[in-house]
This record gives C-alpha cells, structure tokens and sequence, in this order.
C-alpha cells in the first residue's frame, strides 16, 4: 500500500528536510513514527514521500502538526554550513566556479570548519594586469619573492607553503573591472586557476576558486538549496 502523504494542519511545513543531513528523520517519517532528531527536533507522526525530500542540506525552519492535533513542535536547524563543509572537502569536485549570489558566512564557515584557507582577494579596484597581480600577492600574502608576472603567480599558487593547510579557497571578489578593462588578461588568469585546481586536485588537496563575475561561461557553484 503506498504510504499516505503528511498531512498538515494549521501550521506548515515551511521547508522540507535534507535527506543527506537527517537519515534517521526520513527513515522514521516512512516508516510513519515518531522521530526525534539531536538536531532537527521532534518530527510529528506522518509521511514523507522520498520526492518530498531534498538530497542536500538546508537551513529549515519547521513548524510541524503532529497528526492527532493534539501538539505541534517549532523547531530551528542550521545546516547551511555543514553543506559546505561536506562540499569543500570533496577533491574530486574542486575547481573554479561562479561565486553564488548572497551571503558567503555560511560558505566561508563551512570551507574554514574542513580546513581550507580561506582567502578573499577584492579586485574593484584591479582593472589592469599590474594591480590584478598587486591584490593577488597581498591578499594571498605571497612572499617577498612573487615577481608580479604570470609565471610567478602560477609557481606562488601551487607552492602555499607558507600557508600549509588541509584546502584552500579563493574568493574573488568584484573581477568585472578586471574582465571588462584587460579582458585578455582576466581570461590568462582563469586559465592559470584552471590549471592551479588541476594540479592541486591531482595532488590530492581541494583547491577552489570562486570567481564574482556574471560574465563569463563558468559553472555554478551548487548551493544548499540545489541538488548537487
């Protein structure tokens, strides 16, 4: 017999519950018990269907009716973070990607809790190749002997060793100027990244790059609101 959909009373369920972050709350909603989640709370008696459930983690705000009526439980989970987490810590999946819109301290927090180095570069102000290379090697407090030229950017981004860590993430922020004033030079250095991720990844180590630009075909970082 198919199971029975949740059935909602004059509360709503606001969001639905991540399938990758609350195992045991789906599988107790099948199986039409009463679940309580270290996390999530307290789910009242009822069914979700499996299409009912989002694979990746967000943040849920639940107001949820149990079926008698008799009570109803609001519960607050954040997850935002914890998506990242499992997200930047996958090698396989590092590389370049369109910064998302919004609010990065999840993200950031989520990047920083999995051991990456977080790095945030603001080119607003680089619309030429010799401030680009400025705001790269003091943003990324590269060392006395990056010498401001392709090269030396490629050998300082695939050395970090005065920043050992289990990852790295590099935020750039505002690169429109940048694509728009020396476009050749901005699509030198997303090739230059490109090849920097490549080279980590097969390393072994996650290195991500998040470009803030509308402008170009890059993929979209997923979010914990996408399936991944």
């Amino acid at each position: 017999m198919p199971a029975a959909p949740f059935r909602r009373g004059a509360t709503a369920l606001h969001f639905k519950i991540a399938n990758a972050a609350y195992p045991s709350a789906i599988a107790a909603t099948t199986a039409n018990t009463l679940c309580r989640h270290p996390v999530a709370g307290t789910v009242a008696r009822g069914v979700l269907s499996p299409a009912d459930i989002l694979r990746s983690s967000i943040t849920i705000h639940l107001t949820i009716t149990e079926v008698s009526g008799k009570s109803s439980v609001s519960m607050t989970a954040q997850s935002v973070a914890d998506f990242y987490q499992s997200m930047f810590a996958d090698v396989a999946r590092a590389g370049v990607y369109r910064m998302p819109r919004g609010d990065l301290a999840g993200l950031i927090e989520g990047a920083s809790a999995v051991g990456c180095c977080v790095f945030r570069v603001e080119l607003a102000q680089a619309g030429t190749k010799s401030e680009l290379f400025h705001a790269m090697g003091k943003s990324l407090a590269f060392p006395e002997w990056f010498g401001h030229n392709w090269d030396a950017l490629t050998d300082s981004l695939l050395d970090m060793g005065w920043r050992p860590a289990i990852g790295y993430l590099v935020v750039l922020d505002h690169c429109d100027d940048l694509r728009i004033g020396a476009n050749a030079d901005f699509s030198i250095l997303l090739e230059i990244l490109r090849e920097v991720t490549d080279q980590w990844r097969a390393d072994g180590v996650p290195f991500w790059c998040l470009i803030d630009n509308q402008g170009d075909d890059l993929p979209e970082l997923p979010t914990n609101c996408q399936a991944a």
